[in-house]
């Protein structure tokens, strides 16, 4: 075996020409294509020679023949590591006509003539197989490089018949991540998780979190990154991103996202509405990370000792259980959360007097100076009076009313009270509150209710009246002024 410089490998294509032609003379169209190719071929001088010798008498034969390829273009979509076949059917192959395969690269790159395959990066993985039928190029053990586009052209003088076709490799998807698998952030931060795909065709990234929705409550978004502004304790959890082409199963990897935020104490209730004897528990909901250390205030040590007073907690659920309650026991509790980041705290309160009152009318009023109040409140031992209170919304002085003794619905400890207002400034938003006195005293009046006269609007709630009140009445003197200018 030799290696031929370019201008020999040159020198004898245009000799295996001889045995390439129709008419006798080189396909002059073919060998212009071939000024692309660069570089050498090895030949086995021998076999080379053998194919030369011969040829005239052959083609002396066929001079008159005109090979018609019959087969059609076709796209493969061949899996990596499988089998590429690739068919150049003719109507018929007289012998001394040779087909050629071009993979149609940058290069042109030559990969057979006739049986004989050329292309070094091919072999031991390509093999040709020609009948008078026509050539069937064969690569085994494709590859990703294999992919793009193969000509087979039939050597023949003036406009060689040639046919393509279009060969795609699919791989199965593969993902990698730039994030680290554990990612940790604080509160009001922003984070980014990204993953990339590889695979033909490439493949597309899917974004789910295990055993929850995504943070926007989808399931799942389609991106090749997320990313999450002002992060809180609903980001946290573990996310997995999928690359997935349509050729064999998708392919993952997992980032858990800790986010390190100040305990959040949250209660069910803030007042506890209990009696003398029995027994009453208060319950506080905390979310922190790092986890947080939580204690009750309020709380005596000596109660905790004798196990009178037991604390508890499961989870975030923290728990003050009194088993009989004192009168001694009334009071305010405090559940405090403390972490490295920061702490919070929420008071609740353990009463033996009345539930705050439920107001039970309609807040809009249907006369001018006339309003019916009318609430309800909840107690365990007899409600005997309600203190009922008035102004002027939202920072007038508070004006008692006297009102009948209470109503009671048998069995269902609710006690219910109403005053027929008389007397009061049509148009005009009011403030209610009621207080109760039962076996333990009179109570904290509730929260205040706003309603109205007919012709005003209720105000929406009572939470900022008090600011409400003196921005409107800085707002008066501007007022007057814009309106004598107009």
């Amino acid at each position: 075996m030799t290696v031929m410089s370019l201008s020999m490998a040159s020198s004898l294509l245009l000799f295996l020409a001889t045995g390439l032609i129709v008419s006798g003379a080189p396909n002059q169209d073919y060998y212009d294509d071939q000024a692309d190719y660069d570089g050498t071929y090895e030949y086995d001088d021998e076999n080379v020679q053998d194919d030369i010798d011969g040829k005239s008498s052959e083609q002396n034969q066929i001079s008159q023949v005109r090979p018609v390829i019959i087969s059609e273009p076709e796209h493969l979509v061949v899996d990596n590591g499988m089998t590429i076949s690739l068919s150049c059917l003719v109507d018929q192959l007289p012998g001394g006509v040779q087909i050629m395969w071009h993979k149609l690269d940058k290069g042109k790159t030559i990969l057979a003539i006739g049986d004989r395959v050329i292309e070094r990066q091919l072999s031991g993985r390509a093999t040709v197989s020609v009948t008078s039928r026509g050539s069937t190029l064969t690569i085994g053990a494709a590859k990703t490089e294999d992919a793009g586009q193969y000509k087979c052209e039939v050597a023949v003088q003036n406009n060689p018949p040639e046919l393509k076709h279009t060969v795609s490799i699919r791989a199965p998807p593969s993902v990698s991540s730039s994030t680290p698998n554990r990612v940790t952030v604080e509160k009001g931060q922003d984070v980014t998780l990204a993953c990339k795909g590889a695979g033909s065709p490439q493949p597309a990234i899917k974004w789910t979190r295990v055993g929850q929705k995504m943070p926007d409550g989808s399931s799942s978004i389609e991106s090749d990154s997320v990313t999450f502004t002002r992060v809180n304790r609903k980001h946290a959890g573990t996310y997995k991103c999928t690359a997935s082409n349509g050729h064999g199963t998708g392919a993952t990897k997992q980032m858990e996202v800790i986010v390190q935020y100040e305990p959040e104490v949250d209660v069910s209730e803030v007042f506890v509405h209990k009696r003398q004897g029995d027994e009453a528990e208060l319950v506080c909901t905390v979310h922190g990370f790092p986890p947080a250390k939580v204690t009750w205030l309020g709380v005596s040590q000596a109660d905790q000792d004798s196990g009178r007073i037991k604390i508890d907690h499961r989870g975030g659920r923290h728990s003050l259980t009194i088993k009989s309650v004192a009168s001694g026991d009334f009071k305010d509790y405090t559940c405090a959360a403390r972490n490295e980041i920061g702490e919070n705290k929420v008071a609740v309160k353990l009463s033996g007097h009345a539930k705050p009152a439920k107001f039970t009318s309609e807040a809009a009023g249907s006369e001018d100076s006339k309003f019916l109040v009318e609430w309800s409140s909840y107690s365990f031992t007899p409600i005997t009076e309600f203190r009922l209170e008035t102004r002027v919304a939202p920072s007038g002085s508070w004006t008692p009313h006297e009102v009948a003794a209470p109503t009671e619905e048998d069995a269902t400890y609710t006690y219910f009270g109403k005053k027929h207002l008389t007397g009061l400034q049509a148009a005009t938003q009011y403030q209610a509150r009621v207080s109760a006195s039962n076996g333990e005293g009179w109570g904290e009046p509730g929260e205040a209710w706003n309603f109205a006269t007919k012709g005003a609007e209720v105000l929406a709630s009572t939470a900022g009246c008090e600011s409400l009140g003196v921005s409107v009445l800085l707002l008066i003197p501007a007022l007057a002024l814009l309106t004598r200018n107009l």
